[in-house]
């Protein structure tokens, strides 16, 4: 795996998603990770393991944590009968019509050929299936559906959709008092943003209905936010949040900025040197504008590499919808 180079980072304009990849690429936790996804054995990764008669070329180690076997379920003809009237969730779960065989899940810290020569009679009855563990996967830590090495840049058009979905804060919880809305409210005032909306529903409601609702609220909140942005832009300060098109989500080229300052970072210059060392001009005083100007990217550039990349993809979504909007309109 190469490292990157910013000398052949791509020039002209990038997606939101492309944007996100060049701050994702860059993070050391991703990197890592990657290296030892790549470590494992190829059979492993592409699963191609013969589990009826265990590829030798794989070690006796590998441990049954890189993956998760889901067995086929079996229908019990008599489930019906075994009801007892009540409608409670656990008493049909108690008598579910499918029953999965047990004993080809892996026991803890079992590794692959202790479960093969464990499970080898019982797999020759029960159906199961062979997948990934989550804990090998990126999806969790990282946001996307499927590895990518970090040298590819820019990321190809097939990849656009390795982004999964955008994780986000809910301020909701289940009313278990009877007496509703005597509940206190779960949200303070004083800890909502300007882009957010805290909404009261009747969950009795038609989830269609629901959606529709949730959908007008939103673009509603979209047009006064844009009015104030309007008379008062400074209620809005710089970042992502302006966003009106690819145009200028990397407004004044600071995303390139940032990602520079991410590849001097991965060369191994310390936080110190990047803030106060001007690259081709050597050091700069610390009251410098500069410096001033560094420290505050430094902490920028750090935050979009581990976490706020994530919101970078959907910002294309966003502004189709305000295409649309403003197509309606006409």
């Amino acid at each position: 795996m190469s490292t990157v180079q910013a000398d052949k980072e791509q020039v002209g304009p990038k997606s939101s998603r492309q944007w996100a990849w060049e701050f994702l690429r860059r993070n050391p936790a991703y990197r890592d990770a990657y290296a030892q996804w790549m470590a494992l054995p190829e059979a492993v990764r592409s699963l191609n393991i013969n589990t009826q008669e265990l590829c030798r070329s794989l070690s006796d180690e590998i441990p049954m944590s890189y993956f998760v076997i889901e067995e086929h379920q079996q229908l019990d003809g008599k489930w019906h009968e075994k009801l007892n009237g009540k409608s409670k969730a656990e008493d049909f779960a108690a008598v579910s019509p499918f029953h999965p065989k047990k004993g080809v899940e892996p026991l803890l810290g079992e590794n692959l050929k202790e479960w093969h020569e464990r499970t080898l009679e019982i797999r020759k009855e029960a159906g199961f299936t062979f997948g990934h563990s989550s804990s090998i996967l990126p999806k969790e830590r990282f946001g996307i559906e499927k590895w990518i090495d970090p040298a590819i840049s820019p990321l190809p058009e097939s990849e656009a959709d390795i982004f999964s979905e955008l994780k986000f804060e809910v301020y909701a919880e289940f009313c278990e008092s009877e007496h509703f809305r005597q509940k206190p409210c779960s949200i303070s005032i004083g800890k909502i943003e300007r882009t957010e909306i805290v909404l009261k529903i009747d969950v009795e409601q038609p989830i269609n209905f629901l959606k529709n609702k949730l959908e007008q609220i939103v673009r509603e909140q979209r047009r006064f936010i844009e009015k104030i942005r309007e008379r008062k832009p400074e209620f809005f300060s710089g970042g992502y949040k302006d966003y009106d098109g690819p145009g200028s989500l990397n407004n004044g080229g600071i995303f390139n900025e940032y990602l520079k300052i991410l590849d001097r970072i991965l060369k191994g210059e310390s936080k110190d040197n990047i803030i106060y060392v001007e690259p081709g001009f050597g050091r700069v005083r610390s009251n410098d504008e500069y410096a001033e100007r560094m420290k505050k990217r430094y902490e920028s550039a750090i935050k979009f590499r581990d976490a706020d990349y994530l919101k970078i993809p959907y910002f294309d979504d966003y502004q189709g919808a305000i295409r649309n909007k403003k197509n309606g309109s006409r």
